[in-house]
């Protein structure tokens, strides 16, 4: 996979993840549905995969600067969204 579709894949994901904070529920469980969908192609995962794994080098646990999305930051931002729904 090349840099330019890493970028755009990290992109989508961000994008989704940052609407999952919106105050609008219909937007984040459309956004949530989104990620189901995004999470359903395997050049998403791989990339996840990939951005985890140079999050254990740099020991970061959340998004980058330059946007790139983990495992770990995922799950934090889809659970803080569901929290958000039972509140």
């Amino acid at each position: 996979m090349d840099n330019n579709k890493k970028r755009n894949l990290n992109s989508d994901l961000n994008n989704c993840l940052q609407s999952l904070d919106s105050p609008k529920i219909t937007e984040r469980k459309i956004k949530r549905q989104e990620i189901q969908q995004l999470l359903e192609n395997d050049e998403v995962v791989e990339v996840l995969n990939i951005n985890s794994g140079l999050q254990q080098l740099n020991q970061s646990q959340s998004i980058d600067g330059n946007g790139h999305v983990t495992w770990i930051s995922l799950l934090k931002y889809y659970h803080r969204s569901l929290i958000l729904v039972s509140n």
